[in-house]
Order: structure tokens, then C-alpha cells, then sequence
């Protein structure tokens, strides 16, 4: 979901006049540099601490993404939904998962 949102903040930016490519390999190209990096961040290796990690940035990158999107279209972002999700991943990690 996260790179569905990517795409509509790339699409938000260019009105929708660009292809991010197959499996998104022009993000690099589209997204400014700042959100990029913590789309990088959100690869994580073989570390239980890392994937927490990585869930973080997956949950901040997608969040403010999607309020620029909601903006851009005019609509709300729903803050409920989100906050179903960050107590969903909280129960799951035992509390010591990600802050999203």
C-alpha cells in the first residue's frame, strides 16, 4: 500500500502525467530526495530491530504522504484508520514495534 500512495504523491505532484515505471523503479527519478531516503529506509535486512525500524519509517513516510495527497485532492485523510493501524501494530510487537 505504501508504494500505491507513493505513486499517487508522485501523481498529486506531476497531475498524473507520469509513469513511475514497472515495480516503481523511477521513484529515485520522481520523488524528492528527503522522501526517497526514507523509502529507502523502509528496506529492512535480516534484523528483528531493523524491521521495527523499518515499519517506523513505512509508517511515517505513508502518512505524510498520504495527507499531501488528501490535500492535493480535496479530501480528509482519515486519522481513524490510522490510528486502528499504529494499535493493531502495537499489540503485534509486543509494544516494542514501531512508533508510526
Amino acid at each position: 500500500m505504501l508504494e500505491i500512495m507513493l505513486g499517487w504523491y508522485i501523481g498529486s505532484r506531476t497531475d498524473y502525467s507520469v509513469f513511475c515505471g514497472k515495480q516503481n523503479k523511477y521513484f529515485k527519478r520522481y520523488l524528492p530526495e528527503t522522501i526517497y531516503r526514507l523509502y529507502q529506509q523502509t528496506f529492512p535486512d535480516s534484523s528483528y530491530a531493523h524491521f521495527w525500524k523499518s515499519m517506523d519509517a513505512s509508517c511515517r513516510l505513508f502518512r505524510e504522504t498520504a495527507v499531501l495527497v488528501a490535500e492535493s485532492l480535496g479530501v480528509v485523510y482519515p486519522e481513524e484508520y490510522e490510528q486502528g493501524f499504529i494499535t493493531y501494530v502495537k499489540a503485534v510487537s509486543g509494544g516494542s514495534g514501531a512508533d508510526c
